[in-house]
């Protein structure tokens, strides 16, 4: 028995030794310091009977211990939360980033610092900025709140590039009003933004697609199905009075055309490398990379403006996906979003050879597709499987993102008479 409680007694004993030097261990180099004062100022007064060693020994031991329990007391009733006024936006576009900072508490902390980590593509005006390195940048501001209320600040959030930006973890911290102790926390954001690519200027309004008899392969206006209404577009000279969109043009104070479905589908394809040269492991240029990821988006714009239905594929893979990015998109403003939503968040992603996407397309090619190829570069075996694409039926048109002007080229098979179609 007496084992026992000698046995509990020192397990306390343990205890108390380690919480105390815990407890040393969590003071910074300024309260270590007060506190070897402390105890100097105490010994000198022990030993001399002054007063005024006594006063000044009580006067830092007071500090001290409102220092640690501004530590253990200042962040525990202080919350922070982030929210965007726009969630969506495209690069260059502004968002206002709300910050709102509650206090529980009855008494007021005269600052607290919060700061997080972006991409260096991020501007926020209004805040501090410093460079981590070529990617990251810390961001952080100064805010008081008083006892038992909320604060908000606002301020203008810009990205200039397109992915998505992410705001995970926000550092608070605080010190106490006597400078010589601080405190820590760390909160989760949960915050995402989603910057969808920029479209490209000079796109061909009219293409005349056609094939090698001279008919047109795209989708005419022989008459409309008005059972199905697919939005609304800018009204244009010759454009028939009784399909204006007054509603629309109403509130827009701009005429505005409605747009139907079209009796007859026709399909458009578009295949965008993102490699730069033959070797694609020693291809990669981010600027191309970007400039192919508009024009892909512009051409999706394009073909959901004149009713086309697409698909697009990238030779690219994600993380943890066997096969390459391919999506569908139909003639309504819904699928064109989800599709910009994807090209948006695409970031991270190992890039494939583009003979392969070729010879998937072979496999669903039928007679009639349209396939737009958006590449940098061509080679004899990308030109052999776009022959074949030609063989059954399909027309193949190439588009060069060097390019600032987008210029649509018309592939021929060697041999074939006909004159090379660019529109620009």
């Amino acid at each position: 028995m007496l084992d026992i409680k000698e046995q509990i007694r020192r397990e306390k004993l343990y205890h108390k030794r380690r919480a105390g030097f815990v407890m040393l261990n969590s003071w910074n180099n300024k309260q270590l310091a007060f506190g070897i004062v402390t105890v100097v100022l105490m010994i000198f007064g022990l030993n001399t009977g002054e007063t005024l060693f006594f006063a000044l020994c009580g006067g830092t031991y007071s500090i001290l211990v409102f220092s640690r329990w501004w530590h253990n007391n200042a962040l525990k009733g202080v919350s922070i939360s982030f929210q965007l006024d726009k969630k969506r936006i495209f690069p260059g576009e502004t968002t206002i980033l709300r910050v709102e900072v509650s206090n529980r508490k009855r008494f007021s902390i005269p600052f607290i610092r919060f700061c997080f980590k972006t991409h260096s593509s991020v501007s926020i005006k209004g805040m501090k900025r410093v460079e981590l390195n070529r990617k990251r940048v810390v961001w952080s501001n100064l805010c008081g709140v008083k006892g038992k209320q909320t604060v908000v600040y606002e301020y203008e959030l810009t990205v200039n590039e397109r992915g998505l930006i992410r705001l995970d973890d926000v550092d608070l911290e605080s010190g106490d009003p006597f400078g010589i102790g601080k405190v820590t926390r760390r909160e989760n954001a949960s915050l995402e933004l989603v910057v969808y690519p920029s479209f490209v200027d000079l796109i061909p309004i009219r293409t005349n697609f056609q094939n090698e008899t001279g008919d047109h392969t795209v989708r005419r206006f022989l008459f409309d199905d008005p059972t199905y209404h697919v939005g609304a577009r800018p009204y244009a000279p010759g454009d028939s009075m009784k399909r204006i969109d007054w509603n629309v043009s109403a509130r827009t104070r701009t005429l505005y055309t409605k747009q139907f479905a079209f009796t007859s589908q026709k399909h458009v394809a578009i295949i965008g490398n993102v490699h730069t040269a033959e070797v694609h492991w020693m291809s990669q240029e981010n600027e191309v990379i970007e400039r192919t990821i508009s024009m892909l988006a512009t051409l999706m714009k394009w073909c959901t403006e004149q009713g086309y239905t697409y698909e697009w594929m990238l030779n690219i893979k994600l993380p943890k996906v066997r096969k390459y990015v391919h999506e569908n998109g139909g003639v309504n403003k819904t699928d064109f979003i989800y599709n910009l939503e994807k090209l948006g968040r695409l970031k991270s992603f190992i890039s494939v050879n583009i003979l392969a996407v070729f010879a998937k397309m072979q496999e669903v090619s039928s007679a009639g597709k349209i396939i737009l190829v958006i590449t940098s570069y061509r080679t004899e075996k990308m030109e052999q499987e776009w022959r074949k694409l030609i063989k059954k039926g399909g027309q193949v048109w190439v588009i060069d993102p060097k390019h600032e002007e987008i210029k649509i080229e018309r592939y021929h098979v060697r041999g074939r008479k006909g004159e090379k179609s660019r529109v620009s």
